[in-house]
Protein backbone atom coordinates (compact mmCIF):
# COMPACT_ATOMS: atom_id res chain seq x y z
CA UNK A 1 0.00 0.00 0.00
CA UNK A 2 1.31 3.71 -0.86
CA UNK A 3 1.21 6.11 1.83
CA UNK A 4 0.97 9.03 -0.46
CA UNK A 5 -0.18 9.80 -4.25
CA UNK A 6 2.84 10.00 -7.30
CA UNK A 7 1.17 12.57 -8.63
CA UNK A 8 -2.94 13.87 -9.04
CA UNK A 9 -4.60 14.69 -12.24
CA UNK A 10 -7.36 16.45 -12.43
CA UNK A 11 -10.04 18.67 -14.52
CA UNK A 12 -13.17 16.76 -15.29
CA UNK A 13 -16.15 18.98 -14.89
CA UNK A 14 -19.11 17.00 -14.38
CA UNK A 15 -20.76 16.07 -11.35
CA UNK A 16 -21.73 12.38 -12.29
CA UNK A 17 -17.67 11.81 -13.26
CA UNK A 18 -18.11 9.04 -10.08
CA UNK A 19 -20.60 7.27 -11.73
CA UNK A 20 -18.34 5.80 -14.53
CA UNK A 21 -15.18 3.55 -14.78
CA UNK A 22 -12.74 4.79 -17.06
CA UNK A 23 -9.79 3.36 -17.76
CA UNK A 24 -5.92 5.44 -17.95
CA UNK A 25 -2.67 4.49 -19.49
CA UNK A 26 0.26 6.08 -20.02
CA UNK A 27 1.41 6.93 -23.80
CA UNK A 28 4.08 4.91 -26.07
CA UNK A 29 6.97 7.49 -24.68
CA UNK A 30 5.79 7.24 -20.97
CA UNK A 31 5.18 11.35 -20.85
CA UNK A 32 1.70 11.71 -21.17
CA UNK A 33 -1.57 10.02 -19.34
CA UNK A 34 -4.32 8.90 -20.89
CA UNK A 35 -7.74 8.69 -19.46
CA UNK A 36 -11.32 8.21 -20.95
CA UNK A 37 -13.91 10.73 -20.04
CA UNK A 38 -17.58 10.50 -19.13
CA UNK A 39 -18.07 13.63 -21.46
CA UNK A 40 -17.13 11.12 -24.73
CA UNK A 41 -13.52 12.58 -24.94
CA UNK A 42 -10.14 11.29 -24.31
CA UNK A 43 -8.20 13.63 -22.09
CA UNK A 44 -4.31 13.81 -22.38
CA UNK A 45 -2.48 14.96 -18.95
CA UNK A 46 1.36 16.07 -19.21
CA UNK A 47 2.88 13.37 -16.61
CA UNK A 48 5.29 16.41 -14.96
CA UNK A 49 3.20 19.57 -14.39
CA UNK A 50 -0.37 17.47 -14.07
CA UNK A 51 -2.23 19.46 -16.48
CA UNK A 52 -4.65 18.59 -19.10
CA UNK A 53 -2.42 18.84 -22.39
CA UNK A 54 -5.69 17.86 -24.94
CA UNK A 55 -8.71 16.58 -24.91
CA UNK A 56 -9.98 14.74 -27.95
CA UNK A 57 -13.77 14.11 -28.99
CA UNK A 58 -14.52 10.34 -29.60
CA UNK A 59 -16.70 9.45 -32.62
CA UNK A 60 -19.84 8.65 -30.08
CA UNK A 61 -21.37 10.90 -27.81
CA UNK A 62 -20.95 8.72 -24.20
CA UNK A 63 -18.55 7.66 -21.94
CA UNK A 64 -15.05 6.60 -23.16
CA UNK A 65 -14.53 3.95 -20.64
CA UNK A 66 -11.74 1.41 -22.27
CA UNK A 67 -8.67 2.85 -23.94
CA UNK A 68 -5.12 1.19 -24.79
CA UNK A 69 -1.97 2.93 -26.13
CA UNK A 70 0.50 0.94 -28.47
CA UNK A 71 3.52 0.43 -27.28
CA UNK A 72 6.12 2.05 -29.59
CA UNK A 73 3.94 4.55 -31.93
CA UNK A 74 1.71 7.90 -31.25
CA UNK A 75 -1.49 5.68 -31.23
CA UNK A 76 -4.05 5.19 -28.97
CA UNK A 77 -7.25 3.34 -28.99
CA UNK A 78 -10.75 4.34 -26.92
CA UNK A 79 -14.08 3.01 -26.95
CA UNK A 80 -17.41 3.91 -26.36
CA UNK A 81 -20.74 2.65 -26.66
CA UNK A 82 -19.98 -0.12 -29.44
CA UNK A 83 -17.57 2.40 -31.57
CA UNK A 84 -13.83 1.74 -31.15
CA UNK A 85 -12.07 4.88 -32.43
CA UNK A 86 -8.24 5.06 -33.48
CA UNK A 87 -6.29 8.12 -33.13
CA UNK A 88 -2.89 8.49 -34.45
CA UNK A 89 -0.86 11.63 -34.11
CA UNK A 90 1.41 11.26 -36.75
Amino acid sequence: MCSSDLANYTGFSTPNYHDYKVEACFDYSDSLVLVGSPLGKLVVFDLINEKIAQEVSHSLLGPVVSLTSHSSRDRVATAAGNVVTIFDNN
